[in-house]
């Protein structure tokens, strides 16, 4: 077996602007002869000096050695400019078995061709994360009226169906009155979008890192979902790439069922009429109120 060769890189190193013609043929055929031969290569005298690695991989050790709730607030996924940016954990890369995964694709099928709904557990979602968007989106229904206004649905040009719905705004049955209920929209990512502040200050964050790992558990779902029904597995991801942008619909939607006095409701009006879901699927997080179904 050949050993992996050694180029020496100091007539290019880092800092290096100008190198002569020939020099660089030289090194050109070095390199090309490494690759061909062998397809890898030990550089030396790049510019890059020891300290320096020896600093990235001590500090990156100390990171990775954090407890591992403060290391999930960096968790790749969570950064809208780049979602494969950030930490990834073992579970994270850890694969499944092809038994293992024929075995989740018969249950799902069943579930969803002999009821139509199914409890997930397991998800990778932790209820902490289920719990920080339920309470802060309870602390912006809790405010006035007239500082969840300029968050209303329909005042954002690059998607009318993100923001905040108002009581008695919707109903699935034009027969009856607005449904008592209000919703927060999340559909667009956009970085033009204007997110709740002023005492909220958490609020994009919390909504956003939750998108995406509903987004990503979504996409999951979808695959099993494809596989279960003998398809390449990548068949539903096609339609959902948008996911996030202007250009797709999914929605990350918090409700809030407000307390009512019995006098003041009106007659057939409910909490949310009958109705089926829009879309592919839809995952539900539900807080210990009964009544939702």
């Amino acid at each position: 077996m050949d050993c992996i060769p050694e180029v020496d890189f100091d007539i290019y190193k880092l800092g290096i602007s100008n190198v002569s013609d020939q020099d660089l043929q030289e090194l050109c055929k070095e390199f090309y002869k490494a690759f061909i031969k062998v397809g890898f290569v030990y550089l030396k005298n790049t510019g890059i000096d020891q300290k320096e690695v020896n600093d990235v991989m001590e500090i990156s050790k100390k990171f990775f050695l954090l407890p591992e709730d403060e290391k999930k607030l960096f968790r790749r996924g969570s950064y809208l400019v780049n979602v494969n940016h950030g930490w990834v954990s073992l579970e994270t890369e850890s694969t499944v078995c092809d038994q293992d995964l024929q075995e989740l694709c018969k249950e799902i099928h069943k579930a969803f061709i002999e009821v139509g709904f199914v409890y997930l557990k397991n998800t990778g979602i932790d209820q902490n994360e289920v719990n920080g968007v339920m309470d802060i989106s309870k602390k912006f229904f809790l405010l006035p009226e007239e500082q969840k206004r300029p968050f209303k649905r329909g005042s954002y040009s690059i998607n009318l169906n993100h923001g905040w719905v108002s009581s008695e705004t919707e109903s699935l049955n034009p027969q009856r009155p607005g449904d008592l209920k209000e919703a927060f929209n999340t559909t667009s990512l956009c970085a033009d979008i204007k997110w709740p502040s002023g005492g909220l200050d958490d609020f994009r964050d919390i909504y956003v890192n939750f998108f995406l790992r509903c987004k990503e558990l979504s996409l999951r779902v979808l695959r099993v979902m494809a596989l279960s029904l003998g398809l390449d597995s990548e068949i539903f991801l096609k339609a959902h790439s948008h996911i996030g942008s202007d250009k797709n619909d999914t929605t990350l939607r918090t409700l809030y069922y407000p307390p009512v006095q019995a006098e003041s409701v009106k007659k057939d009006q409910l909490r949310c009429g009958e109705h089926s879901d829009y879309g592919s699927i839809s995952l539900l997080f539900q807080d210990p109120e009964e009544g939702l179904q």
